[in-house]
């Protein structure tokens, strides 16, 4: 049986923080690109440092590239032999995932145009409430 990681031993709310917090650390690094409308595109540089050659992710997209690297320090090649749902529904309920796709996608992007400083506060959003996502606690870029 392999060794559990520190990822592997903390709670599911722990977790969640976690990849939230893995998203912003990538976002910040140049490894993510927030992107709209589509989970993920240049699937070859998720989760890999690559200057000039981010991943682009939508905020779903994000957390499975964080949520995959957290639990198996590996890059993503190819995510055509995953299913999302696999990778993300034990940390995150299918209402959270539409919740946050939503918000992304569609809710926030009125009053947070910038695809980068949505994704941002969306994750920091999950981070200040234990892992979950308050569709209706929303933030302001200062």
């Amino acid at each position: 049986m392999p060794k559990k990681t520190k990822f592997d031993r903390m709670t599911k709310p722990q977790q969640r923080v976690a990849i939230a917090k893995d998203v912003i650390k990538q976002i910040h690094a140049g490894i993510i690109e927030a992107s709209k409308g589509f989970y993920l595109k240049k699937v070859e540089h998720c989760g890999r440092p690559a200057p000039g050659e981010p991943c682009r992710a939508c905020a779903v997209g994000a957390l499975f590239v964080a949520k995959y690297n957290l639990s198996n320090g590996r890059w993503i090649k190819d995510t055509d032999s995953f299913n999302y749902s696999n990778w993300l529904y034990p940390y995150f309920s299918n209402k959270q995932t539409s919740n946050i796709e939503h918000a992304f996608e569609y809710t926030w992007f009125d009053e947070i145009p910038n695809h980068e400083d949505r994704m941002i506060m969306i994750m920091q959003n999950i981070i200040d409430h234990d892992g979950t996502f308050l569709p209706n606690v929303k933030y302001e870029m200062v």
